[in-house]
């Protein structure tokens, strides 16, 4: 069993008929409302996150002086 991209969705994906494939390594979505939430939520993540020391080291789950710009 697989689980969707979009984090908000715990569905496996390949048991609907309009599975949406992500990339090449076989990760899909359930369909087109949450491609567009991935999207969305990838977006999020490599715009704001990785763009901010405090995010990212929250989003890793390790102390902020870990991933300071220099």
């Amino acid at each position: 069993m697989g689980k969707c991209v979009n984090e908000h969705c715990d569905k496996d994906p390949f048991d609907s008929l309009s599975v949406i494939i992500w990339n090449e390594d076989g990760d899909a979505c359930c369909n087109q409302k949450c491609y567009d939430e991935a999207k969305k939520q990838r977006d999020h993540l490599c715009g704001t996150v990785m763009n901010d020391d405090k995010l990212f080291a929250a989003y890793l789950g390790v102390p902020e002086e870990w991933v300071k710009s220099k």
